[in-house]
């Protein structure tokens, strides 16, 4: 007997990802998810540097500010914290100082720059359809900080404005449709498209399928592109675990259980088989950096710690930067 719809299909990607080049995943939660997976697993993987972000519009503009060598924050004093904050960041990058603001936020812009100059993939997650925009310039911003309602107007955008943006950040990372080279930051950057499961139901359960299914019809458009694909992580979710056993105890937000499913589906359709077939290796070292022994002061532990420094050289090509630190400094200190 069968007791759900199991998501056996793996998707036709038109690429599949190698371990020797970078990865640059963002937009919602769920590419949180996805990319700290790609970091536990020894990926070159950047993720969210600008914070986490959910609709498309605030996403391509992130990108829009870190090809943009003219672009300066627009820093405001928040009224109840007084924080220096901006519209176009989350809240993670507000500080006392306006200084430090701007320090962090030039740095996030640097960082996208110069992982997707690398990257040979740009995941993007897309949350929600509805935006924020400034109710007396009609600007959309990225995060409200908690600012009094009046100061937004929320609508839902349209599939056309959203996919303008896109093939505009397309165009201007890889050359895309127009072939400019004057624009080809990274002519061989693929793209894959995902809609996060994570419900928004503060927009009401017929608000939140109306703003998922913009997303999916967008997500379709862009994947008709020859560099780009889409991966079905809200399908995943929403129609193989679609049990309430599979979600947090916020009933919106998957389990830990549920991401490490899709983790699995993931690695199904877009790792190629070498790839996939490293990960034990490398879930073995990165295990044993999290491991903390009875005895760390013992010659047995040296030995733990030169045969796991020995395991990462005969893994050339990932990224195991802070396990060998870690690894070295425990010889060290015991030597």
């Amino acid at each position: 007997m069968k007791f759900r719809t199991e998501y056996t299909a793996v998707p036709e990607t038109g690429f599949q990802l190698e371990y020797d080049r970078g990865v640059v995943t963002l937009g919602s939660c769920f590419a949180d998810n996805i990319g700290h997976r790609l970091v536990e697993t020894g990926w070159q993987a950047e993720v969210n540097p600008c914070g986490v972000l959910y609709n498309p519009l605030s996403i391509a503009q992130a990108i829009e500010h870190a090809l943009d060598p003219d672009y300066r924050p627009e820093l405001c004093v928040h009224p109840v914290t007084g924080m220096a904050y901006c519209l176009d960041f989350s809240t993670k990058f507000s500080r006392l100082e306006p200084e430090d603001a701007l320090s962090v936020m030039y740095d996030s812009l640097a960082r996208l720059r110069e992982a997707l100059t690398s990257a040979q993939v740009l995941m993007v997650t897309f949350g929600t359809s509805w935006v924020y925009e400034l109710a007396d310039s009609g600007r959309v911003v990225a995060n409200c900080h908690k600012l009094p309602a009046a100061t937004f107007r929320r609508r839902c955008c349209s599939i056309q404005e959203m996919t303008a943006a896109w093939y505009s950040i397309i165009d201007r990372l890889t050359g895309g449709r127009t072939g400019c080279a004057s624009l080809q930051l990274n002519p061989q950057l693929k793209f894959i498209f995902t809609v996060s499961p994570v419900r928004h139901l503060a927009d009401g359960f017929a608000g939140n399928a109306r703003s998922k299914a913009r997303l999916l019809l967008l997500c379709e458009q862009l994947a008709r592109l020859p560099n780009a694909t889409y991966f079905p992580a809200y399908e995943i979710l929403t129609d193989d675990l679609r049990d309430y056993r599979f979600y947090a105890d916020d009933l919106t937000h998957p389990s830990p259980q549920a991401v490490a499913y899709v983790w699995e589906r993931f690695c199904e359709a877009l790792l190629t088989p070498d790839a996939r077939a490293l990960l034990p290796r490398i879930a073995e070292i990165t295990a044993a950096a999290r491991h903390r022994p009875l005895h760390p002061a013992s010659e047995a532990y040296r030995a733990f710690c030169r045969r796991q420094l020995e395991a990462i050289e005969r893994l050339p090509g990932v990224d195991f930067t802070e396990e060998t630190a870690f690894f070295r400094s425990r010889i060290e200190i015991n030597s």
